[in-house]
């Protein structure tokens, strides 16, 4: 059995400022160094083997904090990275809404249509988060391992894990800042949500 906590980062100035932050390197918030310490605190006590985060700091320092206790090397993994916004990165949403509003209505309701001006689109990030799993479960087997990202690439994969088509991902909510989530494979790759968004 190998198994999977995703753990979502802390709360960043992009999430209380309302910007599509995407792949800008915001800073964390006072809120979200105080989820950092319960979190740390939360995984004091759970054992795991490997741990891997996204190069974004808001992922970063997350990951810092689940492995206060164990101290293990922290693998940095651009594949967990979050969406490249393109020409929506760093833009409040409301302003967003006024100027591209088409932009804005693929993103709330036909998301796996999204493929915004000069970033990534939807479909890439579900195609990379099958790439990320396969390569994490061949690299883990039997293990206990932690994903620290973001929460456009934890919705899919769970879309992934879930095996429904990108068409389906608004079935899937995001994820609250250091909300936890545990996915157990067994030897045939079947995967067991033990649960979701535990915060």
């Amino acid at each position: 059995m190998t198994r999977i906590y995703i753990v979502r980062h802390c709360q960043a100035i992009g999430n209380v400022k309302h910007w599509f932050q995407g792949i800008i390197d915001s800073e964390i918030t006072d809120c979200g160094a105080k989820q950092l310490d319960c979190l740390a605190a939360r995984f004091a006590t759970i054992p795991f083997d490997a741990i891997y985060s996204s190069p974004l700091q808001r992922a970063r320092l997350t990951a810092e904090a689940v492995d206060r206790t164990l101290r293990l090397p922290i693998q940095i993994d651009d594949e967990l990275r979050e969406i490249n916004g393109g020409i929506l990165e760093g833009l409040p949403y409301a302003e967003i809404y006024r100027r591209y509003p088409e932009v804005e209505r693929t993103w709330n309701d036909e998301p796996y249509r999204f493929d915004p001006p000069g970033g990534e689109s939807m479909r890439k990030v579900y195609d990379r988060a099958g790439r990320l799993l396969d390569r994490v479960l061949r690299a883990n087997p039997g293990k206990t391992v932690v994903l620290c990202s973001h929460g456009t690439l934890i919705r899919n994969l769970f879309c992934r894990v879930m095996e429904l088509p990108l068409e389906r991902i608004n079935e899937i909510p995001f994820s609250n800042n250091t909300a936890v989530s545990l996915l157990e494979f067994d030897e045939s790759g079947r995967c067991n949500i033990v649960f979701r968004n535990d915060d």
